[in-house]
């Protein structure tokens, strides 16, 4: 979703306009079934909210800072039934996974210094596959321990 540009200001957070969503919805590639995707984005979805009550790994450290308006982007995605899991950051004491309505909501891992957090830095590396999709946490300290191995 990284054509996604025009924002408005809902409070102290962001929300996606109803025409950013038919851009999306509008995309060639869309109209075939055969692709399964997932979407990057730095603010959660509303449905993060819930997601974190259903927690199937990962961390959970502070509330799910999402826009006060419901977009109504994640109904569209499960209507289109082409995204399969949605990674997000913004908060950064959380990296957990859950599933919502058949969709995968997921946090990345806060990789900075400079920023609040007490989260292990890392990342998460994501592998694809026809049927599924798997993520892992990879902290700074692991891949240092990888890099003294080798």
């Amino acid at each position: 979703m990284s054509g996604i540009a025009a924002l408005i200001r809902t409070g102290p957070r962001l929300t996606i306009e109803p025409e950013q969503i038919q851009w999306f919805l509008n995309l060639p590639y869309l109209r075939s079934k055969k692709n399964v995707d997932i979407g990057f984005m730095h603010i959660p979805l509303p449905e993060y909210r819930m997601a974190a009550e259903n927690i199937t790994s990962g961390k959970f450290g502070e509330n799910v800072c999402a826009p006060k308006v419901n977009s109504g982007l994640f109904y569209a995605l499960l209507r289109n039934k082409n995204v399969k899991a949605l990674f997000a950051g913004h908060d950064h004491n959380n990296n957990f996974s859950s599933t919502l309505d058949g969709i995968e909501l997921n946090y990345g891992n806060t990789t900075g210094y400079n920023c609040y957090g007490d989260l292990t830095r890392g990342c998460v590396e994501i592998n694809l596959y026809p049927d599924k999709i798997e993520k892992f946490v990879i902290t700074f300290e692991s891949m240092e321990e990888i890099s003294r191995v080798r």
